[in-house]
């Protein structure tokens, strides 16, 4: 009863000072979480009237960086098939100059006339590596049939239903197109029918003798992107992004190519030879321009169906690219202002916090020296 009787410290005062303690323990934990992680609060609701904004606007960020992802994955297909593209022009290109340097030669010399049949066989081949391009185990240049490659292997001459012997056959050999009974027009028109593409897959037999595989379907890059590849790079915008193996400018590359590769030399028709030779070389010249180039006099050549040449189709390879880094831009400026409005309302100033800390703990220190004051006041203290 006597330490009853002689205590000072009420029990409201020892509530009070209780209290006091636990509200500075609360801060000062919560100042410490500031200056370890930087941020004001490790829960949204902590953010009180700014937390709905902050959500939305990490819904945001994520949103913007999956654009970014998809763009940064189209960019490095597009990429591949930028380079490609460049090579199969560079072919075309080399060739065309080569026939020009060659075919003072080519009427008297054999082992010209064979070598660069060789060399034309071997282009063939690269193309159709370039073309058979895969990224990420897509086949690139297969339209919607990523998982097909899209060319067929051109095999040899000497091996019934391989392309370069179906060319070898209509140019060389059948009845009706051969060059030496029917004449060089003739002969190259149906070189041209022979690697039209087709709206089927290849089979060695006509009208499907166009050594691809892929989609065949029509298809337009613009919107509505009909049959395209498409991505989305932004809210509402999509890209198409389709470049196949069956475009009008790699046939009509192929349909020069093949004429050089295949034609065998006749010296009784050389006069109809070189006409076949110079068609083909100018068909690689309408491969890298577009159909709309007008043929030298004497030189038989098609203009069908029309199409827009190799160096277009880079042009708007190029384009595609370009769009994709400037969006790309676009977002990398949004996720910086959307970075800065989340600092604002997420970090914590560390000075501001640890100024704050050392305060509470100044008060805590003083709380806990009252508590033991008061715990052992008397009524003896007074007298």
């Amino acid at each position: 009863m006597a330490g009853g009787i002689n205590s000072v410290a009420t029990l409201s005062q020892n509530l009070l000072l209780q209290t006091n303690v636990r509200n500075i323990q609360s801060q000062l934990d919560k100042l410490q979480l500031q200056i370890a992680s930087g941020k004001k609060t490790d829960v949204y609701s902590g953010l009180g009237s700014t937390s709905r904004m902050t959500l939305d606007f990490h819904r945001q960020k994520e949103q913007i960086q999956n654009y970014r992802d998809t763009i940064a994955s189209t960019q490095a297909r597009i990429g591949v098939v930028d380079k490609a593209m460049t090579r199969i022009t560079e072919i075309a290109t080399e060739f065309r100059s080569k026939y020009l340097q060659n075919r003072t030669y080519m009427d008297t010399d054999p082992t010209v006339r064979a070598v660069f049949q060789d060399e034309a066989q071997s282009a063939i081949k690269e193309i159709n590596q370039l073309l058979n391009s895969s990224y990420e185990g897509r086949y690139l240049f297969s339209g919607r049939l990523i998982s097909t490659p899209p060319m067929v292997n051109p095999g040899d001459t000497a091996t019934a239903g391989t392309p370069l012997r179906v060319l070898s056959d209509v140019i060389n050999v059948t009845a009706g197109t051969n060059y030496v009974a029917n004449g060089a027009t003739t002969a190259f028109n149906a070189v041209v029918t022979t690697l039209t593409p087709s709206a089927a897959a290849y089979t060695g037999t006509a009208p499907n003798t166009y050594p691809y595989n892929g989609d065949n379907a029509t298809y337009s890059n613009s919107s509505p992107f009909t049959n395209a590849l498409t991505v989305r790079i932004d809210e509402a915008t999509d890209v198409g992004y389709t470049f196949r193996g069956d475009d009008n400018s790699v046939a009509a590359l192929m349909q020069g190519l093949f004429t050089f590769a295949t034609t065998t030399y006749s010296a009784a028709q050389s006069t109809a030879f070189f006409q076949l030779m110079d068609a083909a070389s100018f068909r690689i010249d309408q491969s890298l321009e577009g159909s709309n180039l007008t043929a030298p006099a004497g030189i038989p050549t098609s203009t069908t169906p029309a199409f827009n040449g190799l160096r277009a189709a880079l042009g708007t390879i190029g384009a595609i690219e370009n769009r994709l880094k400037d969006v790309d831009l676009q977002h990398e400026q949004r996720l910086t202002l959307l970075d800065g409005e989340l600092g604002r309302l997420e970090d914590a100033d560390p000075y501001e916090a640890i100024t704050k800390l050392q305060g509470l703990q100044s008060q805590l220190s003083s709380s806990f020296q009252v508590t033991s004051i008061l715990k052992d006041l008397t009524l003896s203290n007074f007298i």
